[in-house]
């Protein structure tokens, strides 16, 4: 009977493969079920369902991006997230020691969670495959390669001898198998992704592998992974150095020069064709018995292989990754950056080779980043400090071609092995920034992480965040840390002759290198301890409690993709008189008047249809003075008359005309209905929902627009505004673009001030929520390990997370909330964290408490030139106007060409300027603070050489460059600590209309950046007419990754005069955000 099911199972599955709409994916399929040797085990039903799934989703997971100014577009290719996963990596497990944290939970409970939220379904499956030993004999050596598939016919009692060899490692029968699994699969899964077959892709792999080296096993790794995957793309074997060798008597070699490998020629393995050679076999009698089936190399590759030479290694877990660094320390062709908890030497490791001045050795020196904590308990503001000050300018820099993570999830929340406190949100935010290297080529590779709760919800950030999804914003408790401070500002010395994109401080004095002539490359062989049979680092029990606390009711909880269709396109109507005469006109037979007003809609009918497929249509009407938009306000806020008829005209020129009582809205499906409901709200503005869930009447033509029973008139701008922010505020859109108008602040604050204030309460209930469903009040405070560790009470943390340094407040900014403790201690944390996260009135009560926390937080990036915010006066004087909801406006003014240079010499104007701030609790009105800051971005003709020396690069060039330093070194840090809760960016004709690709990249740039702040986005354009693809794309196209638009310019260095510029706007805020708080000037060495 089994058998007869086996074969039944089989048929169905075959029968599947030839109803798969895209037929690529039949090799995946047929792989999965048929090629496997029994030996292995046949892939769960399960596994197959989703493979099947994803297959005949692949037409509808991306959709093309095909705006384009012009009525003539051209589809692009979509592209797929790739997921790794296999059973059989379950099957490496500790056989002595049952309460292993290695264990297969880790990559189980990862993958159950992302299917949980949606996400399997949404990737295309690549199947697990194993690695050749020529693959691997690029990083290790081949006896040890030997030894360990030796190991699969070792006895327990020869399994646990060899498991004590090694520090850290543990073997059974399954080790060579699941380890074979991790590094072929991920190969496969880098290949895909270098060849453009792939987006990105996700690897839930075990054992990990960034701590092995080339002939020693260590730290639960037993095949270094990323260093193999990567090794495999490089035209020639990589330049490395070697940590130990094993014997036939099992002896360990000290530290050496690696060699480049030799081979004989081979025609049986095809595994090594990415060196341009025919792979090749070691002579050896075991030689034969390495070739690995040729159905379990089932290639995925098509035409000549690819090779690359600039490839970036990315390692943030908590252990230094000794192996990735060995591998490739004599190498330019991969940069290897390492965020590591170092504690001058204390932690494991206990390297001195993982310190910030072993930066490479020969041709690969200035291309070893090590990035080293000297604290525990860091929060994500070190973390995104180190982001934003080292790697991502150096990056940058760098260019990459590809983006390998050794992704670490052991700083996360809860991980005995790091005591950390970062949240697994802050992993999404991580990849995000890095989406815009690389054209979006990111591979993440796990690698440790051993509390299984916070590294599944971090995996669930990560995938989000590589499948475009929006990121869950990051409420920061306290500004970086004088520790992380000081580690960057000590990587900065040591980086700064090699990356000319950290010459932001100036240089204090000439001190002499460190002398590391006594110091060996590799110190591991005399720091090296075998404890066997091992334990497992534990936290104490009340730390363990507050742990599962905060998990469940202080850490926030993914955002949900949306139903429909998440951005909001505001269209107007402009007025056009034309007379009587003119052909093709009719006399009004009902006023009997010689004129006849027309709205022509200036974007195209054919651009408008097919953009409403992607994203919801409004339009709204401009009128011709104040009076008529007073009078008509006030209309609008009565119920709409139900007998109003709609009328819609093509003219001759190809524009809409519709006549100017009327409006509709273009959307894909009239059927989107938003799930989650909104408020219990009793105002005017919520009558008029319809049935997409936003705010205005549907209609969607195919071919031809159409008159819908639509009975509502089109809305002026104030009316539109209002409901469009209604929208935002209701999560129904993430972001909102109008065309045709630059927005004032006044018009901005009043669209907000109309809205009451439990519509803000549920915005944020909304976009960060606990697992228990309940708003997340404020940021969460998290006690110290060293306090609880150590027995000590630690009752009040309100003044700091751990060991805070003197003088800093929790909370930096001037008008940022203070933010209310928890109040954990040892003994009570549990029942404090549960008794503050139980009662959902708690929020509103205290946002209550305070004046600023009652406000919106609003981040207003300023692109229209314009040389002051505009009717500031007019804000100032309407401060006592009552109003539903208040507004705390941070104002940032980006200028370029002569204003930019104006600036640049005048540092004093780069400080912040409270415009208003109201200091009685009494007074009710629209504004709470207004803050403005001037940005200058250099974009003169001003030649400088290039990083190489090779050419030079004009300085309109430089834009690009020059802004993304603006927004990484300066930008960026301020709005993270800032906490916005709506992003306004105004966008003047100079960026829409430029027609030069500099700009457009800039602001491709700049508009992935700030989306990664995870917060709803309102975009006003000044010009009426539309911009270029890319900025549509950009603006517009969910599908489109702004990542895509990756550096086409020779250099991404900012020139020295804005570095300059970003000195002097350091020195001038730091005093108001403590993020900024970095030494004016650095020592250089010799």
């Amino acid at each position: 009977m089994e058998s007869i099911s086996f074969f039944t199972h089989h048929i169905l599955v075959l029968f599947e493969c030839f109803s798969v709409p895209n037929r690529g994916n039949l090799s995946l399929i047929f792989y999965a079920n048929f090629c496997r040797p029994k030996s292995l085990g046949i892939m769960p039903h399960k596994s197959v369902t989703h493979l099947l799934t994803d297959s005949k989703s692949v037409l509808r997971k991306r959709p093309s991006s095909v705006f384009s100014p012009s009525s003539t577009w051209s589809a692009s290719k979509s592209k797929s997230t790739g997921l790794v996963y296999d059973d059989r990596m379950l099957q490496h497990r500790h056989e002595w020691f049952r309460g292993e944290q290695e264990s297969p939970a880790r990559i189980q409970r990862a993958y159950e969670r992302c299917h949980e939220e949606g996400l399997i379904s949404r990737c295309m499956l690549v199947p697990a495959k194993h690695v050749s030993e020529d693959s691997l004999a690029l990083v290790h050596d081949r006896n040890y390669i030997r030894l360990i598939r030796r190991s699969r016919t070792f006895s327990r009692q020869e399994l646990y001898n060899l498991s004590g060899q090694f520090d850290g490692v543990f073997f059974n029968e399954f080790t060579w198998n699941c380890a074979s699994l991790a590094a072929g699969s991920l190969k496969s899964l880098t290949h895909l992704v270098a060849e453009g077959r792939l987006l990105n892709g996700l690897a839930l792999i075990r054992p990990p592998g960034h701590h092995a080296m080339h002939a020693e096993a260590c730290g639960y790794c037993i095949f270094n992974n990323v260093a193999v995957a990567v090794a495999s793309l490089l035209n020639s074997p990589p330049n490395g150095i070697t940590s130990c060798s094993i014997g036939s008597d099992m002896s360990f070699g000290s530290g050496r020069k690696s060699r480049k490998i030799t081979v004989v020629p081979s025609n049986d393995d095809n595994d090594m064709r990415a060196f341009g050679h025919r792979t090749g076999s070691v002579k050896s009698s075991e030689s034969s018995a390495v070739a690995i089936s040729s159905k379990e190399e089932l290639d995925f590759t098509s035409g000549s292989p690819i090779t690359m030479d600039r490839i970036l290694i990315l390692d943030w877990d908590v252990h230094h990754g000794q192996g990735t660094q060995y591998a490739f320390y004599e190498d330019n062709r991969v940069l290897y950056v390492s965020i590591h908890r170092y504690e001058k030497g204390n932690f494991w490791p206990h390297l001195r080779e993982a310190n910030c001045d072993f930066v490479g050795h020969g041709p690969g020196r200035g291309y070893n980043v090590n990035i080293p904590v000297d604290q525990i308990d860091m929060t994500d503001a070190d973390y995104l400090a180190v982001f934003h000050q080292l790697v991502m300018p150096i990056a940058l820099e760098y260019n990459p071609q590809l983006v390998v993570v050794s992704c670490g999830f052991d700083a996360a929340i809860g991980c005995p092995e790091g005591r950390m406190w970062l949240t697994p949100a802050l992993f999404g935010h991580f990849v995000n920034h890095l989406k815009i290297l690389a054209g979006g080529k990111i591979v993440v590779a796990l690698e440790g992480g051993y509390y299984v709760d916070s590294l599944s919800e971090s995996a669930v950030h990560v995938l989000k965040a590589l499948l475009g999804d929006p990121v869950t914003p990051v409420r920061l408790v306290r500004a970086p840390c004088k520790s992380i401070r000081k580690s960057i500002e000590l990587c900065t010395t040591a980086l700064r002759p090699y990356w000319k994109s950290l010459w932001i401080q100036d240089v204090s004095r000439i001190v002499d290198r460190p002398n590391l002539s006594h110091v060996p490359m590799i110190s591991w062989p005399l720091v090296r301890r075998i404890v066997w049979p091992e334990t497992n680092p534990l936290i104490p029990e009340p730390l363990a409690r507050c742990v599962h606390e905060l998990m469940n009711h202080g850490i926030a909880m993914p955002l949900p993709e949306l139903e429909q269709q998440p951005y909001l396109l505001l269209v107007p109507f402009k007025p056009n008189t034309q007379s009587v005469n003119e052909p093709k006109m009719k006399t009004d037979r009902r006023n009997c008047a010689t004129t006849k007003q027309k709205c022509i809609c200036p974007w195209p009918k054919k651009l408008l249809l097919r953009m409403s497929n992607f994203l919801h249509i409004h339009f709204y009407r401009e009128t011709g003075s104040a009076d008529q938009t007073t009078a008509t306000d006030e209309k609008q806020s009565a119920p709409p008359s139900s007998a109003a008829a709609a009328t819609t005209t093509l003219t001759d020129s190809g524009q809409i005309s519709v006549h100017p009582a009327k409006r509709r809205c273009l959307a894909h499906s009239a059927d989107h209905r938003s799930k989650s409901p909104g408020p219990d709200l009793n105002h005017s503005h919520t009558a008029s929902s319809t049935v997409c869930g936003c705010s205005l009447a549907i209609s969607r033509g195919v071919n031809k627009l159409i008159s819908p029973d639509v009975s509502n008139s089109a809305p002026v701008l104030s009316a539109a505004l209002e409901k469009s922010m209604t929208d935002l505020f209701l999560r129904r859109f993430i972001r909102t673009v109008l065309v045709g108008h630059e927005l004032t602040p006044f018009e901005l604050v009043n669209a907000i001030r109309q809205l009451p204030e439990q519509l803000l309460f549920t915005y944020r209930g909304r976009l960060l929520y606990s697992r228990m469903g309940r708003p997340l009040p404020n940021p969460v405070i998290f006690p110290s390990h060293n306090a609880i560790y150590h027995g000590r009470q630690y009752g009040d943390v309100s003044g700091g997370i751990g060991p805070v340094d003197q003088g800093e407040s929790q909370t930096s900014g001037l008008d940022n909330p203070p933010v209310e403790s928890f109040g954990l201690n040892a003994n009570s944390c549990t029942d404090q964290i549960g008794s503050n996260s139980a009662r959902p009135s708690s929020a509103s009560n205290a946002y209550k408490s305070n004046e600023s926390v009652q406000a919106c937080r609003i981040l207003v990036l300023d692109l229209t030139g314009s040389e002051d915010p505009g009717e500031c006066g007019n804000l100032v004087k309407q401060s006592n106007v009552e109003g539903h909801i208040r507004s705390d406006l941070l104002w940032c003014s980006i200028y370029t060409a002569s204003m930019a240079d104006y600036l640049a010499s005048s540092p004093s104007l780069l400080r912040v300027t409270q415009l208003f701030r109201s200091h009685h609790t009494s007074s009710r009105g629209p504004i709470h603070s207004a803050q403005w800051l001037r940005i200058p971005v250099i974009n003169t003709n001003q030649p400088r050489s290039h990083i190489l020396g090779i050419k030079s690069v004009s300085g309109i060039d430089m834009l690009c460059p020059n802004l993304c330093a603006a927004l990484l070194h300066f930008l960026l840090p301020i709005a993270y600590e800032y906490g916005p809760e709506l992003v306004c960016l105004r966008l003047g004709p100079e960026w829409t209309d430029s027609g030069q690709n500099c700009m457009e990249l800039a602001l491709s740039h700049l508009l992935h950046l700030i989306r990664g702040l995870g917060c709803a986005m309102f975009i006003s354009l000044g010009s009426t007419h539309p911009p270029s693809n890319l900025i549509l794309s950009s603006l517009l196209d969910p599908a489109s990754d702004s990542c895509q638009v990756s550096s086409q310019l020779e250099s991404m260095v900012p020139t020295a005069k804005m570095q300059t510029v970003l000195r002097h706007m350091f020195r001038e805020n730091s005093f108001r955000w403590k993020s900024l708080s970095y030494a004016d000037s650095l020592p250089k060495w010799r």
